[in-house]
Protein backbone atom coordinates (compact mmCIF):
# COMPACT_ATOMS: atom_id res chain seq x y z
CA UNK A 1 0.00 0.00 0.00
CA UNK A 2 1.41 3.38 -1.12
CA UNK A 3 1.94 6.45 1.08
CA UNK A 4 -1.03 8.91 -0.19
CA UNK A 5 0.63 12.21 -1.72
CA UNK A 6 0.38 14.39 0.92
CA UNK A 7 -0.37 18.10 -0.41
CA UNK A 8 0.24 20.19 2.96
CA UNK A 9 -1.90 17.79 4.89
CA UNK A 10 -4.89 19.01 3.49
CA UNK A 11 -5.89 15.93 0.83
CA UNK A 12 -9.23 14.25 1.07
CA UNK A 13 -9.69 10.45 0.79
CA UNK A 14 -11.14 8.54 -1.89
CA UNK A 15 -13.40 5.63 -1.80
CA UNK A 16 -10.66 3.89 -3.65
CA UNK A 17 -8.21 4.82 -0.99
CA UNK A 18 -11.03 3.76 1.84
CA UNK A 19 -11.24 0.41 0.08
CA UNK A 20 -7.76 -0.12 0.31
CA UNK A 21 -7.34 0.26 3.91
CA UNK A 22 -10.20 -1.49 4.45
CA UNK A 23 -9.27 -4.34 3.03
CA UNK A 24 -5.94 -4.54 4.21
CA UNK A 25 -7.20 -4.39 8.10
CA UNK A 26 -9.69 -7.19 7.32
CA UNK A 27 -6.89 -9.19 5.55
CA UNK A 28 -5.66 -9.33 8.99
CA UNK A 29 -8.21 -8.78 11.90
CA UNK A 30 -11.30 -10.46 10.20
CA UNK A 31 -11.27 -12.49 7.23
CA UNK A 32 -11.09 -12.33 3.46
CA UNK A 33 -10.79 -15.98 3.04
CA UNK A 34 -14.02 -17.33 4.58
CA UNK A 35 -14.71 -20.76 3.87
CA UNK A 36 -11.60 -22.33 3.69
CA UNK A 37 -10.99 -26.12 2.86
CA UNK A 38 -8.12 -28.44 4.63
CA UNK A 39 -7.68 -30.26 1.87
CA UNK A 40 -6.61 -27.35 -0.05
CA UNK A 41 -4.44 -25.63 2.49
CA UNK A 42 -1.19 -26.42 0.53
CA UNK A 43 -2.18 -24.52 -2.58
CA UNK A 44 -3.54 -21.59 -0.76
CA UNK A 45 -1.24 -21.41 1.97
CA UNK A 46 -0.16 -17.88 0.94
CA UNK A 47 -4.12 -16.44 1.72
CA UNK A 48 -5.03 -19.07 4.38
CA UNK A 49 -2.19 -17.34 6.43
CA UNK A 50 -3.84 -14.44 6.91
CA UNK A 51 -6.97 -13.59 9.17
CA UNK A 52 -7.78 -13.89 12.65
CA UNK A 53 -11.72 -14.22 12.38
CA UNK A 54 -13.05 -11.22 14.09
CA UNK A 55 -15.66 -9.35 12.73
CA UNK A 56 -14.52 -7.33 9.36
CA UNK A 57 -14.74 -3.43 9.08
CA UNK A 58 -18.17 -2.46 7.10
CA UNK A 59 -17.86 -0.92 4.04
CA UNK A 60 -19.02 3.12 3.63
CA UNK A 61 -22.07 3.82 1.81
CA UNK A 62 -21.53 7.21 -0.09
CA UNK A 63 -19.61 9.56 2.31
CA UNK A 64 -16.68 8.59 4.10
CA UNK A 65 -17.33 9.86 8.28
CA UNK A 66 -15.32 9.74 11.09
CA UNK A 67 -17.25 6.70 12.14
CA UNK A 68 -16.31 4.62 8.84
CA UNK A 69 -12.76 5.86 9.48
CA UNK A 70 -12.84 4.92 13.75
CA UNK A 71 -13.76 1.40 13.48
CA UNK A 72 -10.84 1.20 10.98
CA UNK A 73 -8.74 2.42 13.78
CA UNK A 74 -10.51 0.70 16.44
CA UNK A 75 -9.14 -2.77 14.89
CA UNK A 76 -5.82 -1.93 14.05
CA UNK A 77 -5.62 -0.52 17.31
CA UNK A 78 -6.41 -4.22 19.08
CA UNK A 79 -4.06 -5.67 15.93
CA UNK A 80 -1.07 -3.08 17.94
CA UNK A 81 -1.94 -4.58 20.92
CA UNK A 82 -2.39 -7.96 20.49
CA UNK A 83 0.95 -8.15 18.07
CA UNK A 84 2.55 -5.59 21.04
CA UNK A 85 4.16 -3.78 18.06
CA UNK A 86 5.24 -0.17 18.33
CA UNK A 87 5.20 2.20 15.42
CA UNK A 88 7.84 3.64 13.59
CA UNK A 89 6.05 6.85 13.66
CA UNK A 90 5.92 6.73 17.77
CA UNK A 91 3.32 4.54 19.79
CA UNK A 92 1.23 1.23 20.01
CA UNK A 93 -2.39 3.01 18.34
CA UNK A 94 -3.47 5.41 16.18
CA UNK A 95 -5.28 8.73 17.12
CA UNK A 96 -9.08 8.35 16.13
CA UNK A 97 -11.13 10.80 14.52
CA UNK A 98 -13.28 13.23 16.03
CA UNK A 99 -16.89 14.05 15.15
CA UNK A 100 -17.26 16.16 11.99
CA UNK A 101 -13.24 16.73 11.21
CA UNK A 102 -12.90 16.11 7.55
CA UNK A 103 -10.78 12.40 6.40
CA UNK A 104 -7.31 14.00 4.96
CA UNK A 105 -4.44 12.31 3.81
CA UNK A 106 -2.22 12.60 7.31
CA UNK A 107 -5.64 10.43 8.42
CA UNK A 108 -5.16 8.31 5.69
CA UNK A 109 -1.00 7.92 6.41
CA UNK A 110 -0.93 7.09 9.86
CA UNK A 111 -3.38 4.19 8.93
CA UNK A 112 -1.94 2.76 5.88
CA UNK A 113 1.81 3.27 7.82
CA UNK A 114 0.83 1.16 10.25
CA UNK A 115 -0.78 -1.57 8.79
CA UNK A 116 1.47 -1.68 6.16
CA UNK A 117 4.28 -2.09 8.99
CA UNK A 118 2.45 -5.05 10.41
CA UNK A 119 2.00 -6.62 6.84
CA UNK A 120 5.85 -6.48 6.27
CA UNK A 121 7.71 -6.34 9.57
CA UNK A 122 9.14 -9.44 11.34
CA UNK A 123 9.20 -10.36 15.07
CA UNK A 124 12.02 -13.11 15.99
CA UNK A 125 10.46 -16.15 18.16
CA UNK A 126 12.77 -16.87 21.36
CA UNK A 127 10.64 -19.78 22.31
CA UNK A 128 13.50 -22.89 21.27
CA UNK A 129 15.28 -21.98 18.34
CA UNK A 130 15.22 -17.95 17.11
CA UNK A 131 13.84 -17.59 14.07
CA UNK A 132 11.73 -14.57 12.71
CA UNK A 133 7.86 -14.51 12.07
CA UNK A 134 5.53 -11.69 10.36
CA UNK A 135 3.91 -9.70 12.90
CA UNK A 136 -0.14 -10.51 11.59
CA UNK A 137 1.20 -13.92 13.07
CA UNK A 138 2.63 -13.01 16.74
CA UNK A 139 0.79 -12.38 20.03
CA UNK A 140 3.15 -10.98 22.58
CA UNK A 141 3.55 -12.95 25.73
CA UNK A 142 1.90 -10.08 27.47
CA UNK A 143 -1.29 -10.53 25.34
CA UNK A 144 -1.06 -14.15 25.88
CA UNK A 145 -3.16 -16.58 27.99
CA UNK A 146 -1.83 -20.20 28.74
CA UNK A 147 -4.26 -22.76 28.98
CA UNK A 148 -3.03 -26.38 30.61
CA UNK A 149 -5.28 -29.09 28.73
CA UNK A 150 -3.87 -32.34 30.79
CA UNK A 151 -1.29 -34.24 31.74
CA UNK A 152 -1.09 -38.10 30.38
CA UNK A 153 0.76 -40.16 32.75
CA UNK A 154 1.99 -43.50 33.07
CA UNK A 155 3.86 -45.57 36.41
CA UNK A 156 3.87 -49.19 34.94
CA UNK A 157 7.51 -50.20 33.27
CA UNK A 158 8.02 -50.51 29.83
CA UNK A 159 10.20 -51.57 27.25
CA UNK A 160 9.55 -51.10 23.64
CA UNK A 161 7.57 -48.15 22.99
CA UNK A 162 5.14 -45.95 24.14
CA UNK A 163 2.16 -43.99 22.33
CA UNK A 164 0.42 -40.66 23.54
CA UNK A 165 -2.33 -39.21 21.27
CA UNK A 166 -4.55 -35.97 21.85
CA UNK A 167 -6.78 -34.46 19.31
CA UNK A 168 -7.48 -30.62 19.99
CA UNK A 169 -10.87 -29.73 17.93
CA UNK A 170 -12.11 -26.62 16.48
CA UNK A 171 -15.86 -25.67 15.59
CA UNK A 172 -14.18 -25.59 11.40
CA UNK A 173 -11.29 -25.58 9.85
CA UNK A 174 -11.50 -21.57 9.38
CA UNK A 175 -11.16 -21.76 13.34
CA UNK A 176 -8.03 -23.54 12.99
CA UNK A 177 -6.52 -21.17 10.54
CA UNK A 178 -7.21 -18.08 12.95
CA UNK A 179 -6.00 -19.62 15.97
CA UNK A 180 -3.08 -20.28 14.19
CA UNK A 181 -2.63 -17.61 12.55
CA UNK A 182 -3.53 -15.02 15.64
CA UNK A 183 -0.20 -16.80 16.98
CA UNK A 184 -1.55 -19.29 19.39
CA UNK A 185 0.69 -22.47 19.86
CA UNK A 186 0.43 -26.25 21.32
CA UNK A 187 3.30 -27.32 24.01
CA UNK A 188 4.35 -30.79 24.85
CA UNK A 189 6.45 -31.32 28.23
CA UNK A 190 7.50 -34.67 28.73
CA UNK A 191 8.93 -35.59 31.96
CA UNK A 192 10.21 -38.73 33.95
CA UNK A 193 10.60 -39.08 37.65
CA UNK A 194 11.26 -41.91 40.27
CA UNK A 195 13.53 -44.01 37.78
CA UNK A 196 15.99 -46.44 39.51
CA UNK A 197 17.26 -48.52 36.97
CA UNK A 198 20.06 -48.01 34.49
CA UNK A 199 17.97 -47.96 31.92
CA UNK A 200 15.53 -45.91 33.31
CA UNK A 201 18.14 -43.69 34.31
CA UNK A 202 19.26 -43.25 30.52
CA UNK A 203 15.64 -42.88 29.46
CA UNK A 204 15.64 -39.62 31.82
CA UNK A 205 18.63 -38.36 30.41
CA UNK A 206 16.77 -38.23 27.14
CA UNK A 207 13.84 -36.36 28.45
CA UNK A 208 15.48 -33.98 29.80
CA UNK A 209 17.32 -32.57 26.71
CA UNK A 210 13.56 -32.44 25.22
CA UNK A 211 12.25 -29.54 27.50
CA UNK A 212 9.13 -28.03 25.76
CA UNK A 213 8.28 -28.86 21.86
CA UNK A 214 6.04 -26.01 20.73
CA UNK A 215 3.76 -26.12 17.74
CA UNK A 216 2.82 -23.17 16.01
CA UNK A 217 1.98 -21.66 12.54
CA UNK A 218 5.71 -22.14 11.56
CA UNK A 219 5.71 -25.84 12.57
CA UNK A 220 7.44 -27.60 15.30
CA UNK A 221 10.19 -25.82 17.88
CA UNK A 222 11.71 -26.97 20.79
CA UNK A 223 13.69 -25.56 23.52
CA UNK A 224 16.08 -28.06 24.58
CA UNK A 225 19.58 -29.77 22.74
CA UNK A 226 20.46 -32.88 20.55
CA UNK A 227 17.46 -33.13 18.95
CA UNK A 228 16.02 -32.57 15.28
CA UNK A 229 13.21 -30.42 13.50
CA UNK A 230 11.90 -31.22 10.74
CA UNK A 231 10.60 -28.67 7.98
CA UNK A 232 6.62 -29.02 8.47
CA UNK A 233 4.82 -26.73 8.63
CA UNK A 234 0.63 -25.53 9.23
CA UNK A 235 0.43 -25.61 5.28
CA UNK A 236 2.43 -29.06 5.04
CA UNK A 237 -0.58 -30.85 7.55
CA UNK A 238 -2.21 -33.70 5.33
CA UNK A 239 -4.86 -36.13 7.09
CA UNK A 240 -1.74 -38.82 7.45
CA UNK A 241 0.37 -38.00 10.25
CA UNK A 242 3.73 -36.68 9.30
CA UNK A 243 7.04 -35.97 11.64
CA UNK A 244 8.11 -32.64 13.57
CA UNK A 245 10.69 -33.84 15.77
CA UNK A 246 12.76 -36.59 17.02
CA UNK A 247 14.75 -36.13 20.07
CA UNK A 248 18.45 -36.86 20.50
CA UNK A 249 19.42 -40.40 21.39
CA UNK A 250 20.95 -42.05 24.43
CA UNK A 251 24.75 -41.68 25.64
CA UNK A 252 25.27 -45.51 26.78
CA UNK A 253 25.89 -46.93 29.98
CA UNK A 254 29.38 -47.12 31.57
CA UNK A 255 31.84 -50.01 31.81
CA UNK A 256 32.18 -52.11 35.15
CA UNK A 257 36.04 -51.72 36.70
CA UNK A 258 37.83 -54.88 36.35
CA UNK A 259 38.58 -57.57 39.37
CA UNK A 260 41.85 -56.94 40.77
CA UNK A 261 44.71 -60.06 40.98
CA UNK A 262 45.21 -62.70 43.01
CA UNK A 263 48.81 -62.93 45.02
CA UNK A 264 51.03 -65.79 44.05
CA UNK A 265 51.30 -67.88 46.34
CA UNK A 266 54.93 -68.11 48.45
CA UNK A 267 57.10 -70.92 47.19
CA UNK A 268 57.86 -73.77 49.70
CA UNK A 269 60.93 -74.45 51.95
CA UNK A 270 63.06 -76.86 49.14
CA UNK A 271 64.17 -80.23 50.81
CA UNK A 272 67.67 -80.68 51.14
CA UNK A 273 68.95 -77.31 49.83
CA UNK A 274 65.87 -77.53 47.13
CA UNK A 275 64.81 -74.06 46.93
CA UNK A 276 61.05 -73.99 46.17
CA UNK A 277 59.23 -71.44 43.30
CA UNK A 278 56.18 -69.41 44.46
CA UNK A 279 53.34 -69.50 41.80
CA UNK A 280 52.78 -66.35 39.91
CA UNK A 281 49.83 -64.33 41.27
CA UNK A 282 46.57 -64.28 38.83
CA UNK A 283 46.31 -61.60 35.84
CA UNK A 284 42.77 -59.33 37.44
CA UNK A 285 39.86 -59.79 35.14
CA UNK A 286 39.86 -56.40 31.91
CA UNK A 287 36.47 -54.44 32.87
CA UNK A 288 33.38 -54.70 30.52
CA UNK A 289 33.47 -51.94 28.30
CA UNK A 290 30.00 -49.72 28.84
CA UNK A 291 27.13 -50.29 26.00
CA UNK A 292 27.21 -47.71 23.41
CA UNK A 293 24.44 -45.19 23.54
CA UNK A 294 21.18 -46.84 21.33
CA UNK A 295 20.95 -44.44 18.12
CA UNK A 296 17.12 -46.07 18.08
CA UNK A 297 15.96 -44.27 21.69
CA UNK A 298 14.09 -41.63 20.76
CA UNK A 299 11.14 -39.49 21.28
CA UNK A 300 9.10 -38.70 18.23
CA UNK A 301 6.07 -36.06 17.77
CA UNK A 302 4.12 -36.49 14.68
CA UNK A 303 1.49 -33.89 13.86
CA UNK A 304 -1.56 -34.48 11.44
CA UNK A 305 -4.96 -32.66 10.65
CA UNK A 306 -8.14 -34.11 9.99
CA UNK A 307 -10.62 -30.84 8.27
CA UNK A 308 -11.09 -29.33 11.84
CA UNK A 309 -9.32 -31.53 14.29
CA UNK A 310 -5.50 -30.83 14.88
CA UNK A 311 -4.38 -34.15 15.84
CA UNK A 312 -0.84 -34.69 18.09
CA UNK A 313 1.30 -37.80 18.58
CA UNK A 314 4.08 -38.86 21.08
CA UNK A 315 6.09 -42.15 20.50
CA UNK A 316 8.68 -43.03 23.09
CA UNK A 317 10.79 -46.23 21.43
CA UNK A 318 13.66 -47.80 22.91
CA UNK A 319 16.14 -50.65 21.96
CA UNK A 320 17.84 -51.01 25.22
CA UNK A 321 15.49 -54.56 25.20
CA UNK A 322 15.14 -54.45 29.22
CA UNK A 323 12.45 -52.64 31.31
CA UNK A 324 12.25 -48.75 32.08
CA UNK A 325 11.43 -47.82 35.07
CA UNK A 326 10.05 -44.75 36.35
CA UNK A 327 6.68 -42.42 35.83
CA UNK A 328 6.03 -41.27 32.70
CA UNK A 329 4.31 -37.78 31.74
CA UNK A 330 3.31 -35.37 29.17
CA UNK A 331 1.98 -31.93 29.98
CA UNK A 332 -0.21 -30.71 26.97
CA UNK A 333 -1.16 -26.89 26.97
CA UNK A 334 -2.07 -24.36 24.67
CA UNK A 335 -1.09 -20.49 24.51
CA UNK A 336 -3.72 -18.45 22.45
CA UNK A 337 -4.03 -14.52 22.44
CA UNK A 338 -6.45 -12.70 25.48
CA UNK A 339 -9.55 -10.91 24.65
CA UNK A 340 -9.38 -7.63 23.58
CA UNK A 341 -11.90 -4.36 22.96
CA UNK A 342 -12.07 -1.69 21.79
CA UNK A 343 -14.99 1.04 20.88
CA UNK A 344 -17.52 -2.40 21.04
CA UNK A 345 -15.29 -3.88 18.13
CA UNK A 346 -14.12 -7.17 20.21
CA UNK A 347 -11.46 -9.49 19.38
CA UNK A 348 -11.40 -12.96 20.46
CA UNK A 349 -9.57 -16.28 19.82
CA UNK A 350 -11.29 -19.44 20.08
CA UNK A 351 -9.84 -21.71 22.17
CA UNK A 352 -10.00 -25.91 21.05
CA UNK A 353 -11.42 -28.43 22.98
CA UNK A 354 -9.16 -31.47 23.75
CA UNK A 355 -9.52 -35.65 23.74
CA UNK A 356 -7.28 -37.93 24.70
CA UNK A 357 -6.94 -41.13 22.17
CA UNK A 358 -4.36 -42.99 23.48
CA UNK A 359 -2.76 -42.51 27.12
CA UNK A 360 0.75 -43.69 26.91
CA UNK A 361 -0.21 -47.08 25.96
CA UNK A 362 2.50 -49.81 25.25
CA UNK A 363 2.82 -52.71 22.80
CA UNK A 364 4.30 -54.51 26.48
CA UNK A 365 0.55 -54.58 27.37
CA UNK A 366 -1.36 -57.69 27.87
Amino acid sequence: MAHYDVTAGTDTVSQAQFTEIYNSINKVFGDLYPGAVSTSIGANCVNYKFGWGNRNSKQHSSKITHLDWNQLIARLNIILTHTGYTLTAGGNSVTLVTRGETIKATHYNAIADGINELLTKTVTINAGKAYSRRYYNYVTPTQAELLNFTTTTREDAWQNAIVTEIKLSFSDFDDVRYWHNSGADVRITPSTAGSTSTAGITWAGIISKIGTYYWTIDGGNYTGTGGTIYGLNFCDLTTDYKLSFVSGASSGYSGYSGYSGYSGYSGYSGYSGYSGSGYSSYSGYSAYSGYSGYSADRVKIYVKLLDKDLYFKVQYISSMGIPIDGTQSILWQCRAGADIASRGIKHHTTKPSYSIINTMTSSDDS
